[in-house]
């Protein structure tokens, strides 16, 4: 019992280490200052009022919603947070969204013998999550609902786990590769919520412009991310695998088949939560947009392998869990911040992050898998 408490109060310590650190951060930290928010709050005031929605400012013509049309729909309660308080008011919004992230994970894994693995795992993802609220992006909201789509389904709900699952697919598309576990196995209930979701998210602007104008949007946003691919690809910031075939010269299709081998590796373990922990963790290198708020997608990894795995598996994690937080200009400065970033430091980090959650998986066998794996043999 004594153990026990112990090391809840280690969990209580490190969490409180986690809020500390960001009311440093968005206390310090202004060079951001909400510059993603004001790109989705202008799109969503422009969606309820009946505006252009991909129209971005003279000023600054790089800067225009990215998103698919219905989202907008979606995310039009942000409309009523009027500029300029809304940069602070939204920082308040997505802190509480990790809030939520934080309890559910702590829930879900309650039974746990190592209680502090959650808040670690937080702790080790400050620098991604502390991007993400200084940027005002919806990495967190996305994934709160991937995390509740999958509480959903091991509730046996699985045509609203695959609805929900829509959410992310649509804001951020990576979380797409999350449907083809589902499809690989056959779960047509969690594939028929995601389509019915997708759908409904899709048809969203009809109910504003009509059907023919919902058309038009849509057209127009698959026309908007193809031109701006590839200048998102060479920016700075971008970790994917795109992005480092691009900084040594190598082709995209070395890029594709990088991103395909990843996919296959995390859809391999036979554990349903090493699956979902690894198709999570892989988004943000998958992705063409693999800024380095969305390695966000990569805190449930890290808190399930600090779950699961053994001590030298764990010290491995921390090795490359601690790259992100340490390059960034609060520690380095920000001369050798651009330098490490531009050069993928955090994406190969990233990539190691996710190697050792695939050695994790490939050295564990739960119970919950040898059950599912039996279930498939007898289905």
């Amino acid at each position: 019992m004594r153990g026990l408490s112990r090391r809840r109060l280690v969990s209580v310590l490190l969490l409180l280490g986690t809020v500390v650190l960001t009311l440093l951060a968005v206390k310090n930290a202004q060079r951001k200052a909400g510059a993603d928010f004001n790109v989705i709050h202008r799109a969503v005031v422009a969606a309820v009022h009946g505006g252009d929605i991909y129209q971005a400012p003279a000023e600054e013509p790089t800067r225009r919603y990215r998103y698919a049309p219905g989202t907008a729909f979606v995310l039009a309660p942000f409309a009523a947070l009027d500029l300029p308080d809304a940069k602070r008011a939204i920082r308040w919004v997505i802190a509480a969204a990790l809030l939520g992230v934080v309890a559910w994970l702590s829930l879900r894994r309650g039974a746990s013998a190592r209680p502090w693995a959650v808040p670690l795992a937080f702790l080790l993802g400050v620098r991604w999550w502390i991007d993400e609220l200084h940027l005002g992006q919806v990495n967190l909201i996305a994934l709160l609902a991937v995390l509740l789509a999958f509480t959903l389904e091991d509730r046996g709900r699985r045509t609203w786990a695959g609805a929900l699952m829509a959410l992310p697919i649509t804001l951020k598309v990576a979380p797409a590769i999350l449907a083809i576990d589902w499809a690989l196995r056959r779960r047509w209930q969690q594939l028929l919520g995601v389509c019915l979701g997708g759908l409904a998210i899709a048809a969203l602007p009809a109910l504003r412009v009509g059907a023919g104008d919902t058309i038009r949007l849509h057209l127009r946003w698959l026309l908007t991310v193809s031109d701006s691919s590839h200048a998102m690809i060479a920016a700075i910031g971008n970790q994917s695998f795109w992005a480092m075939a691009f900084l040594v010269g190598a082709p995209r299709w070395a890029a594709a088949l990088a991103s395909i081998a990843l996919v296959a590796l995390a859809l391999r373990p036979a554990d349903p939560d090493a699956r979902r922990a690894l198709l999570l963790a892989a988004t943000p290198l998958v992705s063409s947009y693999g800024w380095i708020q969305n390695f966000v997608f990569m805190i449930p990894l890290l808190a399930w392998v600090f779950q699961v795995g053994s001590g030298r598996q764990i010290l491995a994690l921390v090795v490359f869990a601690c790259v992100s937080p340490l390059v960034q200009y609060e520690v380095v400065g920000p001369v050798l911040e651009h330098w490490l970033i531009r050069r993928e430091v955090v994406g190969l980090a990233g990539l190691g992050v996710f190697c050792v959650g695939a050695w994790v998986a490939a050295s564990q066998q739960t119970p919950v898998a040898r059950a599912e794996a039996a279930l498939g043999a007898s289905g």
